[in-house]
């Protein structure tokens, strides 16, 4: 069997498949020693040694690697020699000299490449890339490469951790040469992914796949095309995430084991396990407690939500009974307000009077501000921050011809002194306007300033609110332009956040209080049940939402302004027992049965 790892670096990963195969043929010889041919094996204290020639030959036929990195490849080979002549004692070295010096150093010139598994040799007659990237790419094509492991069908087992590169740092020329090469090519796409598929286009017809990478391909929209790749052309055998564990010093990756058999299967049945922690005896183990058996219902292309069949139908129902949110919305959703300097920009309370008791007229561009962190559940915390919004443009509509900041600085002089103390920051930013002190281009600055629905971009819960108070609000917010009451009450719902939890990206563990990332790519997938006009039983249920939704948001203004416990207890039992109802209204709406209800609030808890 031909082992290979195609991104080997210096060898970690094939000197524990060298060391696991040394493991087993030394036990398989000293349970069968009569398989041993003669030179195989070396008896020592009433027990069978393979022998140096044997460990060679192992070696040579089994272990293969590439690595772009010349270095890398000759560390690789150095550490398989070392661990070749690792059990060797100078005793047994001379004892067998002959056989020591011919099999000491056996050339790995052919087993540990120095090439480039992405890119074959094909870019040196179509001069797609500079001449001079062409030498540094090292192109190379494993028919090529390892012509007798290709002729008999390629590899047996690849394994391995392919480089974690995102994508902004691959450049437009790659993304051609992906595009044109990988059928998981998406322009927002990370190196791994088209490891993947390499790694798999050069295994044997059933050969074996197990990689260590990022689980962020499950769910997020570049991982697509990968998913279906996955879905349509292997057989999935295991899929043991990490989520947010630390299996990695000092790098946040999100690790998941991907092993897969490679050959098309119309059905997928597998195991995933969820790991908890890292202190346990063995991974193996850890797996059989964790893992859960799945199906092909839970890796469906849109996404992987890698629950089990009974949760999958439920989630499917909750979908037919809805339709996304984004073709619910009349508008689109839009990113709160990146100043590019929130020191010059973003001011509190404070500063605020100050800068209007000075000067009337700088009231007109000091807007409230909150961040993603200040909005709650059904209620928005004011913490008496403020934001200077001078629109791009703005400067140049106002003074016309004169416009500058010899006219911005006798205009609004207040203003203008506290930000020139910034002026040097300001300018070097990215995100400014058409002159410094101005916010960079956005065409719904007055979305902030109507009525609508905020949420945080990162959250552990559904923490949707309202405002009628004309909050700006930072990037780390999304705004949905909208006064639907009705939908805010959905959205915050159980129903919708068992569902989110299983299309969205998560910051650890998402069932021990893990952080969703709440990306308009996924919360645009939220199936919102639209209610018919015509249907009194329908305009019934959406009048009662409505009318639970304006009374929790009644409820949390008095919360927050409570003085006494009693008044504090009060509103928080009052809040509880809303959110309730409104449950219960909403699974109403979605026509779910009560095994179904158990079933999410299980999810939701």
């Amino acid at each position: 069997m031909r082992f290979a790892d195609i991104a080997c670096g210096s060898g970690s990963f094939l000197l524990g498949v060298f060391d696991l195969l040394l493991t087993y043929h030394g036990h398989y010889y000293n349970e069968n020693p009569r398989k041993a041919r003669k030179g195989d094996c070396i008896r020592r204290d009433g027990k069978l040694y393979l022998s140096l020639r044997k460990k060679r030959e192992i070696l040579l036929n089994n272990i293969y690697g590439v690595d772009i990195d010349a270095q890398a490849v000759e560390v690789c080979q150095l550490s398989l020699y070392l661990k070749l002549l690792q059990e060797e004692t100078e005793a047994s070295a001379l004892s067998h000299q002959t056989e020591f010096q011919e099999t000491l150093l056996p050339a790995l010139n052919k087993n540990i490449v120095c090439g480039n598994s992405l890119i074959g040799t094909d870019i040196l007659d179509g001069q797609l890339f500079p001449r001079e990237e062409e030498r540094k790419l090292n192109p190379m094509n494993f028919e090529d490469a390892f012509p007798d492991v290709m002729k008999w069908g390629g590899f047996d087992v690849i394994v391995g951790n392919p480089p974690y590169v995102r994508q902004e740092s691959l450049g437009k020329t790659f993304k051609n040469y992906a595009l044109a090469n990988f059928n998981t090519y998406a322009s927002t796409a990370d190196l791994y992914t088209y490891f993947i598929e390499r790694a798999h286009k050069i295994l044997k017809a059933k050969g074996l796949f197990g990689y260590i990478v990022s689980n962020k391909f499950m769910r997020a929209n570049y991982g697509r095309p990968l998913r279906e790749f996955l879905v349509s052309k292997t057989k999935i055998n295991q899929i043991i995430d990490f989520g947010e564990l630390p299996v990695f010093i000092n790098a946040a990756t999100f690790p998941a084991i991907l092993i897969t058999g490679n050959i098309p299967s119309r059905k997928q049945k597998y195991t995933h396990a969820a790991i908890k922690r890292l202190d346990f005896d063995t991974l193996s183990n850890e797996i059989i407690t964790n893992g859960k058996q799945l199906d092909e219902s839970a890796v469906k292309a849109d996404c992987w939500s890698l629950v089990e069949p009974a949760k999958q139908a439920v989630f499917n129902k909750i979908k037919a009974q809805g339709i996304p949110l984004g073709n619910y919305l009349a508008t689109k959703i839009c990113l709160g307000i990146k100043s590019g300097l929130s020191k010059a920009f973003i001011i509190d309370g404070s500063t605020a009077s100050s800068i209007i008791k000075k000067d009337a007229q700088a009231k007109t561009v000091i807007k409230p501000f909150v961040l993603g962190d200040h909005v709650r559940n059904y209620y928005i915390q004011n913490k008496d921050r403020f934001l200077i919004c001078i629109p791009n443009g703005w400067t140049r509509e106002k003074a016309g011809k004169n416009a500058g900041w010899s006219w911005f600085a006798n205009k609004f002089k207040a203003l203008a002194s506290h930000l020139a103390q910034f002026e040097q920051k300001a300018r070097k930013r990215c995100d400014k306007g058409e002159y410094w002190w101005e916010l960079r281009p956005c065409d719904y600055y007055n979305a902030f300033e109507n009525p609508k629905i905020i949420y945080p971009d990162i959250a552990k819960e559904s923490r949707f609110s309202f405002d009628e108070e004309g909050f700006y609000s930072a990037n780390t917010t999304y705004i949905i332009p909208s006064a639907d009451i009705y939908l805010l009450g959905i959205l915050n719902s159980k129903l919708i956040f068992s569902y989110y939890k299983n299309i969205a990206a998560v910051l650890g563990d998402a069932d021990k209080g893990g952080r969703l990332r709440w990306f308009t790519q996924n919360v645009i997938k939220l199936p919102i049940r639209k209610l018919n006009s015509k249907n009194k039983a329908d305009m019934r249920s959406h009048k009662e939402i409505v009318s639970k939704v304006k009374a929790i948001l009644e409820a949390k203004k008095h919360l927050a302004k409570a003085q006494t416990d009693k008044d504090k207890t009060y509103y928080e039992s009052k809040c509880t027992t809303l959110n309730r109802q409104i449950d219960r209204l909403v699974y109403k709406i979605y026509n779910l049965t009560g095994d179904e209800i158990k079933l999410v609030e299980e999810s939701a808890n």
